[in-house]
């Protein structure tokens, strides 16, 4: 992140069952929750952008 980048803060409730599955997915890869969260937030745009171009182009196996 350069000077010139600024974050955001967000403030998130979650239960305890997700708050648990944070945290030890946070343990076995070594990053903080925060870093999860956000890995997760890019893997669900580039799930949103596969389907999207899906419709557009229909591939058959």
């Amino acid at each position: 992140m350069t000077d010139t980048e600024k974050m955001v803060r967000l403030n998130l409730d979650l239960s305890p069952e997700l708050n648990q599955i944070l945290d030890e997915l946070a343990n076995k890869i070594g990053i903080s929750k925060s870093d999860v969260l956000r890995q997760a937030i890019t893997l669900m745009q580039i799930m949103v952008i596969a389907k999207f171009y899906s419709t557009l182009i229909p591939i058959s196996v």
